[in-house]
């Protein structure tokens, strides 16, 4: 559609909205056009609306966040994050998002006390199936920590954060595939070729080709 036409069509939503500014189909209507005007900054208000009219609907506030991050509203951006993730502290989408704006802005330490405040909460809710923190998934919270400290190259601190959620399911392959990556990364192969064994034989089959091909470059480094 061109330029001109997408003009059009967003004039038509906004006179709508001056009437009903509620109306949805509008609001999405309006949203969509922004979109395809490749017009993020136009697009934050509609989408403001949208996420402050459907509450439970985590979607919208998660893409008002990642619109704000890419116009770089980074206070905006945090501030949509973190009310994504005081009403639905599950969200591992809002946490991942989060986290990563803080470490783009090298803010590593805000990242790491968020996941493991995180953490901590899942922990202290788990016996209370009415507290909405008790719906978080530790282990792959418990993964996100490992790796932070895994792309920071602090490896004694991701293989305590990947053993720790091993011991949180032990029979789930991704903590055990992630310590065998950061062993064979240290160049530890022998240590991390029964590890990447190990994730093969409880993966499911979906991931299994990927395993594979990770255990044949790992054979690679350690002929060598």
């Amino acid at each position: 559609m061109k330029q001109e036409e997408l003009a059009s069509q967003a004039l038509g939503y906004q006179m709508v909205l001056e009437r009903e500014p509620d109306n949805q189909t509008a609001l999405r209507g309006l949203l969509d056009t922004r979109l395809q005007q490749g017009d993020l900054k136009q697009a934050i208000e509609p989408l403001e609306k949208l996420a402050q009219l459907n509450p439970q609907q985590s979607d919208y506030l998660l893409l008002l966040a990642e619109a704000k991050q890419q116009i770089e509203d980074y206070t905006g951006a945090t501030g949509s994050y973190r009310s994504l993730l005081a009403s639905q502290p599950q969200d591992l989408r809002a946490l991942t998002g989060l986290t990563n704006l803080f470490l783009s802005q090298n803010r590593s330490i805000e990242a790491i006390s968020l996941v493991k405040d995180t953490i901590d909460r899942a922990l202290k809710a788990a016996a209370d199936p009415n507290n909405p923190a008790s719906l978080i998934d530790i282990v792959s919270v418990q993964l996100l920590l490992g790796k932070i400290y895994f792309e920071q190259q602090n490896y004694p601190e991701a293989l305590n954060a990947y053993q720790q959620a091993q011991q949180m399911d032990v029979n789930d392959f991704r903590p055990i595939l992630a310590a065998a990556i950061v062993l064979k990364e240290q160049g530890k192969n022998q240590e991390a070729q029964p590890l990447f064994q190990e994730a093969l034989g409880r993966a499911p089959f979906a991931y299994r080709e990927e395993i594979q091909s990770l255990i044949r470059s790992q054979e690679i480094g350690a002929r060598r």
